[in-house]
């Protein structure tokens, strides 16, 4: 059947299938005229029915292709009824065949078509495993038509494998991603991305089989979704900076095809669906600037953007409201989700301010604790100023200078003990302990650091049974940075044992 489409009007064109539909044919001039009728109107049927399935009316396209399906089981039961009264006439006879032939090639690309809008429709409902077994029906339809031999529907069959293909990696992609499996997901749509790209290639084939507006479309939402889930990945990590330039990228990509989906003649259910997903993947990306901003120490921006977040996320949730109607409720945006993760920063805000407050605060007490000078005179040390205190000294300490606006030094050596490696206080330790977790916790931001947490939970735990050995052990992997915390918190048990483990 011809691929090309006149101006003929359809209504007239559905009369005369109908007349051929209910005629007993017998004359191939007439059989002829019945197959170019019908052809021309079931390419308008087709086109229009993928415009529905592009808007996501996948029940009118249905009907329509329902229809193409019909006319083709009628026209080869017709020819079954004509072949044998042409039992001699094998010119007739191949004629037939050749039409009974197209007939069966075009029932297997209506019921491949079909498939996959079935398939789009459970992927919006969220079903995605149901929407994978109909994009793989689908293929299986599209192969078989591919490989009949040459022709305008093997050609056909070809493209649709391939369309279809990639749509399954899209789909899987979904799946994976929905599962937290961010790499394979992020695999999946770079391969969708290369199949519905390779598709238009070749532009005048893709406007001979597909749509090429919906093919663009395509591969913009394979790389959205690609850039979406690597940036899922960095946020889970902690590399926001990173995270914040792919999200940007993402952003893009959604903003493309939310502004295609703007364009006049697009049904308003799809504008919303493009909306929503545009401003969910906006409001990630500002949370996590909010996140950077707690890194920062950016308090005031910080606040903002969890504020901006929030608006963001509620437009997108009104969005998705809009669409129930096509059964989209499932793609709805789970702001009480969204808003612990917004709970979740603020927490993470205040903690950060409230403890960089406290080790100002301790850093200021230390510099002032740093101005501290001795002076020895005798067997005892004497604080210089208007009024002498003596201080008891008990070991070997040199350099030592006066205190105080009125301080004098003297060149004397006054022995103050050395630390000892001995037994720990593990009461002084266990007490530190607590406060020094929370406070790391509260910080912690990377795998490393968060492991950090973890061996002092562990010699918090090993102080609590008197275990000194495992406290030693799990301080010291704690290593540097519970070393600094510690000593900027004013924890001297706890730094000490740390400063004997590494050895500094």
């Amino acid at each position: 059947m011809s691929a090309e489409s006149d101006a003929a009007d359809i209504s007239e064109l559905g009369r005369i299938v109908m007349r051929y539909e209910l005629a007993d044919l017998k004359d191939l001039a007439d059989f002829d005229r019945y197959v170019r009728a019908e052809g021309r109107l079931e390419n308008h049927l087709m086109r229009v029915a993928e415009r529905l399935g592009s808007f996501y009316d996948i029940e009118g396209a249905c009907r329509l292709l329902d229809q193409v399906l019909a006319f083709n089981q009628t026209l080869r039961r017709k020819i079954d009824d004509a072949l044998p009264l042409h039992e001699d006439d094998r010119r007739a006879r191949a004629e037939l065949g050749g039409w009974r032939d197209e007939a069966d090639g075009v029932i297997l690309l209506i019921e491949g078509m079909k498939a996959m809008f079935r398939a789009q429709e459970h992927t919006l409902k969220g079903h995605v495993r149901d929407a994978e077994r109909l994009l793989s029906g689908a293929r299986a339809n599209f192969e078989r038509l591919r490989t009949r031999g040459p022709g305008p529907l093997a050609e056909a069959g070809a493209f649709r494998h391939a369309l279809a293909g990639a749509h399954l990696q899209l789909s899987k992609g979904v799946a994976k991603l929905q599962s937290g499996d961010t790499t394979d997901a992020t695999e999946r749509f770079a391969r969708a991305h290369i199949g519905f790209a390779r598709l238009l290639d070749d532009p005048e084939r893709a406007a001979a089989h597909g749509d090429v507006r919906e093919l663009h479309d395509l591969a913009d939402r394979a790389r959205a979704l690609q850039r979406h889930t690597e940036f899922l990945r960095e946020t889970k990590a902690g590399e926001y900076a990173l995270a914040i330039r792919t999200g940007e990228e993402a952003v893009k990509y959604y903003e493309r095809l939310a502004a295609a989906a703007r364009a006049p003649g697009v049904p308003k259910v799809v504008r919303n669906l493009r909306g929503m997903e545009h401003k969910y993947v906006l409001g990630l990306l500002i949370w996590c600037r909010a996140e950077k901003a707690v890194e920062d120490r950016d308090w005031r921006r910080c606040d903002e953007l969890i504020a901006e977040a929030h608006r963001t996320w509620r437009e997108s949730v009104y969005d998705s409201l809009l669409n129930e109607d096509v059964g989209a409720a499932s793609l709805r945006p789970q702001l009480d989700a969204l808003d612990m993760m917004l709970q979740g920063t603020r927490r993470r805000r205040d903690s950060e301010e409230r403890h960089q407050k406290q080790i100002a605060r301790l850093e200021e007490e230390l510099g002032r604790l740093r101005q501290t000078h001795i002076w020895t005179q005798g067997g005892t040390a004497m604080a210089g100023g208007d009024h002498h205190e003596t201080i008891n000294v008990n070991g070997p300490v040199t350099g030592v200078t006066g205190i105080g606006s009125h301080a004098r030094a003297s060149a004397e050596t006054v022995n103050i003990a050395q630390p000892s490696t001995g037994s720990l206080d593990l009461a002084a330790v266990r007490a530190e302990l607590a406060d020094l977790r929370e406070a790391l916790a509260d910080l912690a931001r990377t795998p490393a650091q968060q492991a950090v947490v973890a061996e002092v939970a562990r010699a918090e735990e090993a102080a609590q049974v008197e275990d000194e050995s495992r406290v030693r052990r799990h301080l010291t992997a704690a290593g540097e940075w519970a070393l600094e915390t510690a000593r900027l918190l004013g924890q001297t048990a706890v730094e000490a044992v740390i400063r004997t483990g590494l050895g500094s």
